[in-house]
C-alpha cells in the first residue's frame, strides 16, 4: 500500500461508535501535491477520518499510511509530518498569525530554533 507519490493512502477503513457505523470499508488515496477535501453532510464521517489520519483515535479495521507511515504503528512520525486545526479554534481571535503558528509550533513540542525558523 506504500507508494512515495501519495500524501494518505487509506484502504478498508473502518469506525463503529457503540452501534453506530461512521466510516464502513473507506478506501482513499490522495496524491501528494494535490488538494483534497472532504465533504459531506453531518454525521458522515469526516471528523472521525481526519482524527483516525492524525492519529487522535483509531481505527477498528483497514490501513491508513499519511506522508508514508502507518498511522498506528509509526503515529509520532504521522504527528511530525502533518499539521491539523480544527474548525473553530478559541484563540483565532485573539492572536496574530505568527503568534497562531508559534503556539502551534509549542504544542507540537517544536525547538525554538525551529519554530522560529519556520514561523519567520
Amino acid at each position: 500500500m506504500t507508494n512515495h507519490t501519495t500524501a494518505i493512502e487509506v484502504a478498508g477503513l473502518t469506525k463503529s461508535y457503540a452501534d453506530n457505523a461512521v466510516l464502513r470499508g473507506i478506501d482513499l488515496t490522495v496524491h501528494t501535491g494535490t488538494v483534497y477535501a472532504l465533504l459531506g453532510p453531518n454525521g458522515a464521517g469526516k471528523t472521525t477520518m481526519v482524527r483516525i489520519l492524525s492519529t487522535l483515535i483509531t481505527a477498528d479495521a483497514g490501513e491508513a499510511r499519511v506522508a508514508g507511515f502507518d498511522v498506528r504503528r509509526e503515529s509520532d512520525a504521522v504527528r511530525r509530518s502533518i499539521g491539523v486545526t480544527g474548525q473553530f479554534s478559541a484563540l483565532d481571535e485573539l492572536l496574530t498569525g505568527r503568534e497562531n503558528l508559534r503556539l502551534m509550533a509549542d504544542l507540537g513540542h517544536l525547538r525554538a530554533a525551529e519554530a522560529t525558523s519556520r514561523v519567520a
